[in-house]
């Protein structure tokens, strides 16, 4: 079975969101480890380069701007590589920027539920399911 670029994209950000999301909303230990990781230059630059890898990638393979899951994809691509280029010019900005959202947890919480909703619908996306 061949699949498209769109059900490849969408399985992987899915993926991605579900696990990472999933994990950050379950396990305190590991968010809090992650948030204080997140604090250092070391590792926003680390994580940025990451990043720019990735989201370069996607934007030079996958850039539709439409209605429904296709556009989601692209947006996802494009904001990898915003949030990375912004991570590698700005590192300082972009750890106090860590340290803001401690102070706002609801918010954090609520920003990384609705994460965690777009990739359990891009994964169904992905495998196959008809969705919007």
């Amino acid at each position: 079975m061949e699949l498209e670029i769109t059900q490849v994209l969408a399985r992987f950000w899915g993926l991605v969101l579900v696990v990472s999301c999933g994990a950050a909303l379950v396990n305190a230990r590991a968010r809090r480890t992650l948030l204080d990781a997140k604090e250092t230059e070391a590792f926003t630059l680390a994580v940025g380069w990451l990043a720019l890898v990735i989201g370069a990638a996607h934007v030079a393979l996958y850039n539709e701007w439409t209605l429904g899951h296709a556009g989601v994809i692209t947006f996802l691509g494009w904001i990898t590589l915003l949030r990375a280029a912004f991570r590698l010019v700005f590192p300082a900005a972009a750890t106090r920027a860590t340290r803001q959202g401690r102070k706002r947890m609801a918010a954090v919480h609520a920003y990384t539920a609705l994460a965690l909703l777009l990739g359990i619908y891009l994964l169904l996306v992905g495998l196959g399911v008809d969705l919007p």
